[in-house]
């Protein structure tokens, strides 16, 4: 085996038994009083849970002449069961943009590329900030150990045909990094695969995915 080969096998296997500087908070959102669990990965404060704030129709419409042209506002979306209790809310690009609580905000491209990097890089990053909870159709690699930050396959609301995809195999979350006038960059977690996808692909910022905030 190379040198190189070895050394990047080392590398991993430190960074699997969590080698870097990590503690728990709790985040009360004034808005609604839910309280979610917050983690501090290097110098990066992130909610470990996805951001399950609801806005109203009108919250979602109002400044979004795009949505209210094709008309979402008169279409009821069909919750997953566990929508609420563990996959949190969907939310299209502009509306991300603009939910997270007082004191928290939408990620850059940049600050997940630095998650990422903390927890030993984008081919294991998947692995290490995923539940690895029964709820994956796949699982994840078991010499890997979870951070904690609690990635469900939570799926994604498609806006062509406004209905719930993929939950149990992929989940998305936005940055605030924009790409194009149509899409945003952003980042995809699939079951059983142990790095993170997305990061140079812009999605649709009419579809609907997960949020996670990070401190500001």
């Amino acid at each position: 085996m190379k040198l190189n080969n070895v050394i990047l096998s080392i590398c991993l296997f430190l960074f699997s038994l969590g080698g870097f500087a990590q503690e728990k908070g709790e985040l009360v959102d004034k808005r609604d009083g839910q309280k979610y669990t917050t983690i501090k990965i290097e110098n990066q404060w992130w909610m470990a849970q996805n951001l399950n704030f609801k806005l109203s129709e009108r919250q979602r419409i109002e400044g979004n002449e795009i949505l209210d042209e094709i008309g979402l506002e008169t279409q009821e979306y069909p919750e997953s069961e566990r929508m609420e209790d563990i996959y949190g809310q969907f939310y299209t690009w502009q509306e991300a943009c603009e939910v997270c609580p007082e004191g928290w905000k939408l990620p850059s491209k940049t600050d997940w590329e630095e998650l990422f990097e903390n927890v030993g890089g984008k081919e294991i990053a998947a692995a290490k900030l995923a539940s690895h909870s029964e709820l994956w159709a796949k699982s994840f690699n078991k010499k890997i150990k979870p951070v904690g930050f609690n990635i469900e396959p939570a799926g994604y609301r498609f806006y062509i045909l406004f209905r719930h995809w993929e939950a149990g195999n992929r989940t998305f979350f936005w940055s605030r990094t924009v790409k194009n006038e149509q899409s945003a960059f952003g980042f995809d977690f699939h079951a059983g695969y142990n790095k993170v996808f997305g990061g140079d692909l812009g999605y649709q910022k009419l579809n609907a995915i997960s949020v996670r905030c990070i401190k500001e």
